[in-house]
Parts: C-alpha cells; sequence; structure tokens
C-alpha cells in the first residue's frame, strides 16, 4: 500500500527562493567542516601510530566514543550545547 503525503506545491513554489538563498552558506559550512574533520582525522591517525602508549590509548577511546554514539545522539548534544553556550 503506497501512501501518498499530501504537499502543498504552491506554497514550496512560494519558499523555493527563500531556500535558494541559503544554499551557498549551507555548501559553506559543508566544505568547511569536511576539510576540518579530514585534517582531524590525519592528525589523529598519525598520532594513533605514534610510540606514546597514554596518547595511543586516549585516541582510542576518543575514536571509539564517537563511533559508538549514534550520529543523531551527536547532533543534539551538539546543538544542546551551542545552545547553551550562545546563551551565556
Amino acid at each position: 500500500m503506497v501512501l501518498l503525503m499530501n504537499i502543498d506545491f504552491a506554497y514550496l513554489l512560494k519558499v523555493f527562493p527563500q531556500v535558494l538563498l541559503y544554499l551557498p552558506t549551507t555548501l559553506l559550512l559543508a566544505v568547511v567542516s569536511m576539510i576540518f574533520a579530514m585534517i582531524l582525522g590525519l592528525v589523529l591517525a598519525l598520532l594513533r601510530e605514534s610510540k606514546i602508549t597514554v596518547l595511543v590509548k586516549v585516541i582510542e577511546f576518543y575514536i571509539s566514543l564517537f563511533r559508538g554514539i549514534p550520529s543523531l545522539v551527536q547532533l543534539f548534544i551538539s546543538t544542546s550545547v551551542c545552545r547553551s553556550c550562545s546563551q551565556r
């Protein structure tokens, strides 16, 4: 059974230009965050190969922590932290 959603195409056409205004900002944030993620990942990978046992264990804990927490939960945590920091 296929459920059809009631989509208001008139409203979508009305707000679409407003959405397009924020598309460059969204793409810029995505690219910048990917660059920072690649740099952080490279640094962590290089430090993980070091001979400093304590540092290797801390990095392994950090990696396992973020791999174990679902992305949606990480998103909720980060938005609540950002919100609480902006209210100070």
